[in-house]
């Protein structure tokens, strides 16, 4: 597996539509990503903005730096916790199948589980 496509949670990064605007420069699809319900709801609930601008919707990855990382990828405690790890995954923390922090996603992502195993292996 190419960990670089994933991000420390073993999302496909790749397979968000935030990353396929960035990469492809669509600021249609940028429009159409700051008006989906789930962005929208997170932006408000999460982190404190009443509108989400196309502008910000703009990410390489979990492990990019800089503009070229999406806000809630930015301020993931996932990701925090794996980055002040020294970890290129979750998958290579000891402690990762028991982590409170990644139980919700499993529920919402349950591939991000098949994914840290392997990576786990790799």
């Amino acid at each position: 597996m190419d960990q670089k496509q994933f991000g420390y949670c073993g999302i496909d990064c790749t397979e968000c539509t935030v990353f396929k605007a960035t990469v492809a420069n669509d600021d249609d699809l940028r429009r159409k990503c700051a008006e989906d319900p789930l962005w929208k709801n997170t932006a408000t609930n999460y982190w404190g903005m009443k509108e989400l601008d196309p502008k910000v919707m703009n990410c390489r990855g979990c492990k990019a730096e800089g503009d070229d990382i999406f806000l809630s990828c930015a301020k993931c405690p996932i990701r925090l916790c794996a980055s002040n790890k020294k970890l290129d995954s979750c998958g290579r923390c000891a402690d990762w199948q028991a982590c409170r922090r990644l139980v919700g996603l499993f529920d919402d992502a349950p591939q991000a589980r098949e994914n840290l195993r392997k990576l786990s292996l790799g």
